[in-house]
């Protein structure tokens, strides 16, 4: 199905898809109203032209194109007016109760047509990563560590914070867990079972562990290199030589894609989520599950990768792939209206503002951090945010993830 022609006269849009059926060419007439409250066009009608049959396109394309030069010709004329009429009102009452997408039930050449896609239930792909989303985020949180906050507070003046707060599940699936973090696992397994209260000086079977601790470098990400040469301070907090991909060399590959689908919070699951219903089973329905869970399977593992060397394994969420759907759906948009994905133009401005505000965030908590040396640092995965609208802005482009007939 090809979109040839759209019209703001809904009497032009319906003489034109009456005279192209006249010559046999199957189309549809489809008139919306906009209701998206940032478009300048609210509430005005857009009428759309779609044929049906790819054999019929050029021949569709010239009669649109005689049509556009003269809609006066006499040919393009076969109703009488009150028939026209009649026509219209037909059409602004199917509007009035929301079945603006005037399409035909079934299949037409083996393509589901747009008003079945929005009737169909979630595809199997988003289902699955829905509940995995939901169930990994259920038990981390059932399995985690509930802490005395006195002795938390304690151990965290000479351990890192997130090692003791962290779920046996996590440290599973997180894009690492480097051995400076497991010699914190068991020097906090000490501490519990000896019920150790008093961390100065520190006992010496601990202490000697803590000694471990502090010489076994780890990788911390670039964004401490970058700082370091501004400021020499940060120099200490970077090393070049602390190994990379720890796990992962160990062969847990599944760690590449992994933290895509473990979350911080409710509210961090529940925003991810509702964006994975929205564009997932758009996604799903026209490019077909194959393809869209290799979409979600390589930007996870880009945004993944990309937001680790920046910043160290210390992220988690499927930000990353959301922020690569919304692209991909805004570059479809422009380049395959007829592709039918639906997103409003001022969700997507509400997006990119969102996302200019924690990037101009980030680059405020940069400059506090030279300047003041305070950091301001949202915690948040920015990196993993633009390699995914990079990522769904180049998988957009690529025909292998067009609308085909299937």
């Amino acid at each position: 199905m090809r979109l040839i022609a759209t019209f703001q006269d809904q009497r032009k849009a319906i003489l034109l898809s009456n005279y192209l059926k006249s010559q046999n060419i199957e189309n549809e007439c489809e008139i919306s109203i906009s209701t998206d409250w940032g478009d300048s066009q609210y509430g005005a009608p857009t009428c759309r032209i779609w044929v049906r049959d790819e054999e019929h396109l050029q021949e569709a394309l010239e009669i649109t194109r005689n049509f556009s030069e003269n809609s006066e010709d006499p040919r393009f004329q076969p109703l009488e007016t009150d028939q026209v009429q009649v026509h219209l009102k037909r059409e602004r009452r199917k509007t009035s109760t929301e079945k603006d997408l005037n399409k035909p039930e079934g299949k037409q050449n083996g393509l589901e047509s747009r008003s079945e896609w929005r009737n169909e239930p979630m595809g199997f792909v988003t289902l699955s990563l829905l509940v995995i989303c939901s169930l990994l985020f259920f038990f981390s949180n059932m399995s985690a560590p509930v802490p005395d906050q006195e002795a938390l507070k304690a151990k965290a003046e000479f351990l890192p914070l997130p090692a003791l707060q962290y779920s046996t599940l996590e440290k599973n699936l997180l894009f690492d867990y480097p051995h400076a973090f497991e010699i914190v696992d068991t020097i906090n397994e000490k501490i519990e079972s000896e019920l150790i209260t008093q961390f100065n000086p520190l006992p010496k079977a601990i202490a000697t562990l803590y000694q471990h601790y502090q010489h076994a470098s780890y990788w911390n990400g670039y964004y401490d290199r970058i700082l370091s040469y501004f400021d020499p301070i940060y120099a200490s907090r970077f090393s070049a030589d602390a190994p990379w991909f720890e796990k992962i060399q160990q062969g847990q590959l599944w760690r590449l894609i992994s933290p895509a689908f473990l979350h911080a919070g409710y509210f961090h699951l529940f925003f991810n989520m509702i964006w994975l219903i929205i564009l997932g089973k758009q996604l799903e329905q026209r490019i077909g599950w194959q393809r869209y869970l290799f979409f979600v399977i390589f930007a996870a593992l880009i945004t993944n990768t990309s937001q680790y060397l920046m910043s160290g394994f210390n992220f988690m969420g499927f930000s990353g792939v959301v922020c690569a759907m919304i692209a991909f759906v805004w570059v479809r948009q422009r380049a395959a209206p007829w592709e039918g994905y639906l997103l409003q133009t001022s969700t997507l401005n509400f997006t990119l503002i969102f996302l200019v505000s924690i990037v101009l965030l980030q680059l405020g908590s940069f400059y506090t951090e030279i300047v003041y040396k305070y950091s301001i640092n949202p915690g948040i995965a920015n990196t993993a945010h633009m390699m995914g609208l990079l990522v769904g802005i180049i998988l957009g482009k690529l025909n292998v993830f067009s609308w085909k007939f299937r």
